[in-house]
Parts: C-alpha cells; structure tokens; sequence
C-alpha cells in the first residue's frame, strides 16, 4: 500500500488561515486544483477529514458531494448522509490501511486536513507527499507539518508552474 498526501501550502507553510473559513480551494491557483484532479484520480481513493469533505460543492439537499471518479473515506464520528462512493470510519490510521489493502487497493491519498494529515505521519505511514507552495504569505494559520519536512522525508522533484506555485514531490527516507 503506498499512502500519499495531496497538499497545498502558502509559502510560509500554512494549509489555511482559519479551519472553518478558509478552504484551500478558496485560495490555491488553477494549476494546484488541475494537480489535485490528477493526482486523486490516478490514485483513485482519498481519505479525509470531515471539516475538509465539509468544504466539497453541495448537492440539491445541501449535502456535500463527493469528487467524480474517487472513493471517499471520511473520518468522522456522526453519521453523514449515505452517498455512493463515500464511507465514514474511525479506525487507527494502520488498521484502516491494512483493511484497504485486503480489499485490493494500492494506494490511497490523504486529502485534508491538518488533524489528518497529522495523525498519518504521526503514524509513520506516509510514503510519498504530493506539496503544491503558493507564493502567498498568511503570516499565520494552520501548519501542514509541525516538523521540518525534510527531517523524513527528502524531495525528489520540483517543479515551477503558473505564477510563482512550486510543485514538489517528496518520497520517505
């Protein structure tokens, strides 16, 4: 199983300024979202928060809807709304992935956000980090990874595209 997170940062390191009003969507360039699609869709299943699945486009009865083409696993203790491809859990980062890998998948993305991020590197299950830096400053907000990243992991690509965003592709030591 290889388990990559998919993340985008202001240039000073922050996912967002504020968990409840300011989704990376609302703030991240057009090539971050293109990277995003991509990437979550070749890997096919994206775990996050329930704060994070909060932020998704909503559906006629205002519940949030899922992204085409990926099945979603949800952390969260309270029942969400039944949606295809969308189950909730609350299970230990290794037993979920070891379930996930009995099922037949090879690879997840973690989605968002930072308590679950956090609680898979905390883990040490992370493989693979995905990091799109916008150059903008927040000055402060909601860290990515309360580390410096390249104590365990080291970047293995970079790349610059639109305006300023840096791609890098950074793989465990």
């Amino acid at each position: 199983m290889i388990t990559s997170i998919i993340v985008a940062t202001s240039k000073d390191g922050f996912i967002a300024r504020d968990k409840d009003k300011d989704p990376s969507t609302a703030w991240t360039s057009r090539e971050d979202k293109k990277r995003f699609v991509e990437l979550s869709k070749r890997i096919g299943t994206i775990i996050l928060g329930l704060n994070t699945f909060n932020t998704f486009p909503r559906d006629e009865h205002g519940n949030p809807k899922p992204l085409k083409g990926r099945h979603h696993i949800i952390y969260a203790d309270i029942d969400i709304h039944p949606q295809p491809d969308v189950e909730v859990t609350t299970e230990k980062p290794d037993l979920l992935l070891k379930k996930l890998t009995d099922r037949g998948i090879k690879e997840v993305a973690i989605a968002g956000g930072a308590s679950i991020y956090q609680m898979f590197l905390d883990a040490d299950l992370v493989d693979k980090i995905y990091l799109t830096v916008e150059p903008i400053e927040f000055g402060q907000g909601i860290p990515f990874f309360k580390e410096n990243i390249e104590e365990k992991f080291k970047l293995v690509k970079e790349e610059k595209v639109g305006n300023g965003t840096m791609f890098r592709e950074y793989e465990r030591k």
